[in-house]
């Protein structure tokens, strides 16, 4: 007798991770975020360390300034990969007239909504999840606290959410995923300094 998972009650997320794992542009995307990152900090590092010299006790402290880059560039990479990936939520629905099908389904259209901002963010944090033993080796050569540390990591998941309700938003506003990518990048270029202030 095999043993079956216990459904979560969350079908449209699955079908929305099914179809990402799916496609090879995923993993693509997934190479080039992770390439970028970890080029980008070991730059950044090789700089900052390269001040302190041979002297492995002048590196102590040190992790205030690659802490702070380390958060820098996944903001960075938010505001750039995350509208891109999450324009099409909508209006891939749209473009391939599955919208109707969908909203005569028993899902509600807050738990359609629900499901396709989870289904964007989901990805996104398995990206944010990257730059965890960048911060942990920041975090190693003193100078960050622990209050500091989990306040970089929900600035970070709440930019998230921010960028990505804006693109489900403008996906849902938009009856093409080109109209909504240059929507979601208008919109947020314009909230940018309120990101920014806060």
């Amino acid at each position: 007798m095999t043993r079956r998972w216990p459904q979560l009650g969350l079908p449209l997320l699955t079908k929305e991770l099914i179809e990402q794992a799916a496609q090879r542009r995923t993993y693509f995307v997934r190479l080039l975020y992770a390439s970028l990152l970890f080029l980008l900090a070991y730059l950044e590092f090789e700089r900052i360390l390269a001040v302190s010299g041979s002297n492995t006790l002048a590196m102590l402290g040190k992790g205030t300034d690659m802490f702070n880059q380390v958060v820098n560039l996944q903001f960075l990479g938010i505001l750039l990969f995350l509208p891109a990936l999450a324009c099409g939520a909508i209006t891939s629905e749209k473009e391939r007239d599955s919208l109707t099908m969908l909203l005569v389904t028993r899902l509600g259209p807050f738990t359609t909504l629900f499901e396709k901002l989870l289904g964007r963010l989901v990805p996104m944090f398995t990206f944010l999840l990257l730059s965890l033993p960048l911060m942990a080796f920041a975090y190693s050569l003193g100078g960050v606290s622990t209050l500091e540390l989990v306040s970089g990591i929900v600035m970070l998941v709440l930019v998230c959410i921010h960028v990505a309700a804006l693109a489900v938003m403008c996906s849902s506003w938009c009856s093409s995923t080109a109209s909504a990518f240059v929507g979601t990048y208008t919109l947020g270029l314009l909230s940018y300094p309120f990101l920014v202030m806060a």
